[in-house]
């Protein structure tokens, strides 16, 4: 339900004092006793009112973002199903105006479902005080609807109600394969006592480098950075290494379905760490998506799962064709009417919206830069999309590509240029990161792994994917640095120093005050 940009110990507006504070959102109690000794813990708020949209402004709004993050820190199990919607989409919603978060855990996982159960009890819990639902009321929640049922503030006393919804719909509207939270304007705008109860000083943001020697290790830090605890990933798309269209593909289908994405040089047998990792992520029954064709994937790689996993394969006869067969896939599922269109011969162009598709469940299509190719036409007029985002400038996609996709009957065009690689990774995050909780720097000449560090930026950081050259970082990103970073903004170095070398660091590091 919904659409928007989807870990750590600090989050937006609300650093975690230590591990105590965030054993309150392991969330007991309401501060624990070092907070307690440093500030004093205002009164908790009454229930929100009940707002409905008014306007459609759907930026994420800081409250909501930060409440994601808590989540996702948390449960490890969990992803990110998305704050904003836009305003064209069906009906009226808190999405519209990004004070709705859906917090992707399903029924069906047992992980997942025990991690959602035990949020909303601690959410509903009363605190040491006697107040009632206590944390419920300091975040500003107005209502939460799980598996069939919702708890909304206005009808507090009754508890959890029944839901009335259609099983059958092509979107999740009996939310049981997310959490939908809706929030008040104070709650979204960090504005209730949860938000007061921050001690001073804050430490500092976190700065990581993700490195390891091949692509292939690379998307395994990736993985078991995503999902940490074993089987826990209900679904695993592989792509070979040396196919960086089928791995950004593979990206993109992992974040739509929260799943594991990983690369392999290909062959007839899995290398034994991807072996390993897909033995360890991979949940009992879990599907495996090989994403090309038998030429880099061929069946062996995991005939020996095809008893105890289903195992599928996303591919056509070329890199166009392959993107079609995925959209057609992800179209089905009925999560959105928006659509990425990338050049094929400029995917470093694209790399900045993997890390937007992958969290928002858009098919990403390529086309030809010069002519709307016919895969990507016969994807729109088979699809309802209605919006399609361009990904890149008119040397990626021209603008007589923009203009045939604009002709078609029903379907608006955005683009999302720059006039280099870096000016359009800017230009995306701008557009879709208003309040980001770190900064994904990546060399744009390693699509492969590139792509899998944006498809993990996008759904599990909600961060930007920033394009470097390997030895700077552009005056224009530096800027958009500026400009966006809070003091919880951390940043993710993806890839060793040979690929994202120190200058880069040191410039993230002078930005974050590191």
């Amino acid at each position: 339900m919904g659409a928007g940009v989807r870990d750590r110990t600090t989050y937006g507006g609300a650093t975690v004092v230590g591990a105590a504070i965030i054993a309150l959102l392991l969330l007991v109690g309401v501060l624990p006793a070092r907070a307690a000794e440093e500030a004093q813990v205002p009164p908790v708020d009454p229930y929100a009112s009940y707002e409905p949209q008014g306007t459609c402004d759907p930026t994420p709004k800081p409250g909501v973002v930060a409440f994601a993050k808590l989540l996702l820190e948390a449960y490890p199990v969990s992803g990110w199903s998305g704050i904003s919607r836009e305003c064209g989409v069906r009906g009226t919603s808190e999405h519209k105006e990004g004070r709705a978060f859906d917090w992707s855990v399903s029924v069906a996982n047992p992980q997942q479902r025990a991690a959602a159960e035990d949020a909303l009890a601690k959410l509903l819990a009363t605190d040491d005080e006697g107040n009632r639902h206590a944390l419920f009321r300091r975040f500003g929640l107005m209502y939460m609807i799980w598996d069939r049922q919702i708890f909304s503030a206005s009808q507090a006393d009754a508890g959890w109600r029944p839901y009335a919804c259609n099983s059958a719909a092509s979107y999740d509207s009996c939310h049981v394969n997310h959490v939908h939270f809706s929030f008040s304007t104070a709650g979204a705008q960090m504005l209730t006592s949860w938000w007061r109860m921050r001690p001073d000083p804050q430490d500092a943001p976190a700065i990581e480098r993700v490195m390891a020697p091949t692509r292939a290790t690379m998307a395994i830090k990736f993985s078991r950075s995503a999902f940490p605890t074993r089987g826990s990933a209900d679904s695993v798309f592989l792509a070979a290494t040396d196919a960086p269209e089928d791995a950004m593909l593979a990206s993109v289908m992992a974040g739509a379905a929260h799943g594991s994405v990983l690369l392999t040089r290909g062959g007839s047998q899995l290398e034994r760490r991807v072996n390993g990792e897909l033995s360890r992520v991979l949940s009992a029954g879990g599907s495996i998506t090989l994403v090309g064709d038998q030429a880099s994937l061929p069946d062996e790689l995991v005939r020996e799962r095809a008893g105890s996993h289903e195992i599928r394969r996303v591919a056509g006869r070329d890199a166009l064709t392959t993107a079609r067969v995925a959209g057609l896939e992800m179209e089905r599922a009925g999560r959105s009417r928006t659509a990425v269109l990338a050049g094929l011969d400029a995917l470093d162009e694209a790399l900045p919206m993997v890390a937007v598709a992958a969290a928002n469940d858009w098919p990403l299509i390529f086309t030809a830069t010069d002519e709307l190719s016919a895969e990507a036409r016969g994807f729109l007029r088979e699809t309802d999309i209605a919006r399609v985002h361009i990904a890149g400038s008119t040397e990626a996609v021209s603008d007589a590509v923009q203009q045939q996709v604009a002709q078609l009957s029903g379907v608006a065009v955005e683009r999302h240029a720059g006039g280099t690689p870096s000016r359009v990774s800017v230009a995306v995050a701008e557009h879709f990161f208003a309040i980001p909780s770190a900064y994904a720097l990546v060399n744009r000449d390693e699509i492969a792994t590139a792509s899998v560090a944006a498809a993990y930026a996008g759904e599990r950081r909600h961060a930007p994917v920033l394009l470097t050259n390997g030895r700077g970082v552009d005056g224009e990103v530096v800027d958009y640095m500026i400009s966006s970073a809070s003091p919880d903004t951390g940043g993710i170095l993806v890839g060793d120093t040979q690929t994202v070398g120190r200058e880069i660091e040191r410039q993230l590091r002078r930005v974050l005050g590191n």
